[in-house]
């Protein structure tokens, strides 16, 4: 469910912060970042965590591992559950990436917990993806120009980061309108301009 067009080989691992592809604490190289129902649901079905634990993957979904550090119980916002040392809502809740998920948006608010695949724009986390040794490699050539403008809002961040950016990211450039520039845009007109009407 993570990703559609993936097959019964395709490879997921987890990346806290995006820095390094790792296997999932409970299932390996099928693993991707969910996140549950409290962030994309004005619900509150905290509770206190994982009752029961177990090296064997419990039918319980609160026993899965979740990087989220603002997810424990009673610390986060919004986080009711009693300070257990377990996570209520996760942002990064790593669960097979063949767990199925609602298909509607309504029924992810209905019953209790529930979660979806997570994408997110500041780079703390990332589900890593590999195909099988069996499919088809496949090269699809586009023009640079059809390559979207990336934000510049986290451009810094990702350079002090020292993280690999490729050459042809497009940056969006932001319009700054000089005072020069805008001295040239006047136009200086007398009496004599409006002799004709």
């Amino acid at each position: 469910d993570w990703y559609i067009p993936a097959k019964d080989d395709t490879k997921f691992r987890v990346a806290r912060n995006c820095l390094e592809c790792s296997s999932g604490a409970i299932h390996g190289d099928n693993t991707g970042y969910y996140m549950t129902s409290g962030y994309f649901c004005p619900v509150d079905v905290d509770s206190l965590g994982c009752v029961v634990h177990d090296d064997a993957l419990q039918e319980d979904p609160m026993c899965n591992v979740c990087d989220d550090e603002e997810g424990l119980c009673g610390v986060g916002s919004g986080r009711d559950g009693e300070e257990t040392g377990e996570w209520c809502d996760c942002f990064t809740l790593q669960l097979s990436s063949d767990d199925l998920t609602p298909s509607l948006h309504s029924e992810y608010c209905e019953a209790g917990l529930s979660w979806r695949p997570n994408l997110v724009l500041d780079r703390s986390q990332c589900t890593c993806y590999q195909p099988g040794e069996d499919e088809e490699t496949k090269f699809y050539t586009v023009s640079t120009e059809e390559l979207p403008l990336v934000s510049t809002e986290y451009k810094t961040d990702l350079e002090s980061l020292e993280l690999y950016i490729d050459d042809l990211i497009q940056w969006e450039v932001e319009e700054i309108e000089n005072s020069h520039t805008c001295t040239e845009k006047y136009t200086h007109l007398t009496q004599d301009d409006f002799l004709s009407g």
